[in-house]
């Protein structure tokens, strides 16, 4: 019996909002990450290692995006810490 390997596709993450102050970070380029196709956006969060203890916001070009959505190649996934002010 044969079994299929999923290809890999490529994610690029943004971190913004205090998420940006992860040791070895770079803001212009963020951090590229190939991951299995169809790959959901929490498998990806806990590849990069973001912080489990806070609450945190995802937009998925642009959209917003919950932990359990699917990702596609060439996704850009911002991630930040959600605020209020007035």
């Amino acid at each position: 019996m044969f079994f299929r390997r999923r290809k890999k596709i490529q994610v690029n993450i943004k971190l913004l909002a205090g998420l940006d102050q992860k040791a070895g970070y770079d803001a212009e380029k963020g951090i590229q990450v190939e991951i299995r196709d169809k790959s959901r956006l929490k498998r990806l969060i806990k590849e990069v290692g973001l912080p489990r203890d806070q609450p945190i916001a995802f937009l998925v070009n642009g959209e917003k995006a919950r932990p359990g959505d699917r990702l596609a190649d060439g996704d850009e996934v911002f991630c930040f810490l959600p605020f209020a002010g007035g």
